[in-house]
């Protein structure tokens, strides 16, 4: 796709809830490589426009496009499918399983098998590309908050994410956590 046409184009989004307006005529433009920050006040309306982007909500007008071609996001489903993954304030993970275990949760395997060594390769790929280490093997529950939010980021990222959305990604670390 040629790099003048944006990766991600959100045009007119407007979202209330009842007569609270918590967007309205929204555009916003994120283009190949970049990083960009939704800077505001509690209850500006940034999570509500990412949760529109990740469709766990609908906009009530606007257009969302993925390299210039429009999507349809009305489910979350939707939005992983075109490449849009995020990682929320609170973490979607299992305890009980391990760092491996959540990563293949939902996946389709050929034959009704999920492929653990693919998955393990891809998860050491990832690790080398971002240095977001993991044990692949080490169960959730014993990881620290910091390590669960690098779970969900590689989670993201494992799944196809060329847009990754992360919601108040510091709101639920330590201090040291976050200067790490």
């Amino acid at each position: 796709m040629s790099e003048t046409v944006p990766l991600l184009a959100m045009r007119g989004i407007t979202k209330a809830f009842g007569s609270v307006q918590a967007n309205r005529d929204v555009d916003l433009t994120l283009r190949h490589g970049e990083v960009l920050g939704l800077l505001g006040e509690n209850g500006a309306g940034k999570t509500t426009l990412m949760n529109v982007l990740f469709g766990m909500y609908a906009a009530d007008s606007g257009t969302i496009s993925i390299e210039g071609r429009p999507v349809a996001l009305h489910a979350s489903a939707d939005a992983l499918a075109a490449g849009v993954g995020m990682v929320h304030q609170h973490f979607h993970l299992v305890p009980r399983h391990s760092v491996l275990e959540n990563l293949m949760v939902g996946q389709k395997g050929r034959g009704g098998r999920l492929d653990e060594k693919g998955a393990r390769a891809r998860l050491d790929e990832i690790a080398g590309q971002y240095g977001l280490g993991l044990d692949p093997d080490r169960r959730v529950s014993q990881l620290s908050v910091g390590e669960q939010q690098r779970l969900e980021i590689v989670k993201a990222l494992f799944r196809g994410a060329r847009i990754l959305v992360l919601d108040e990604p510091t709101s639920v670390l330590t201090p040291q956590e976050t200067e790490g």
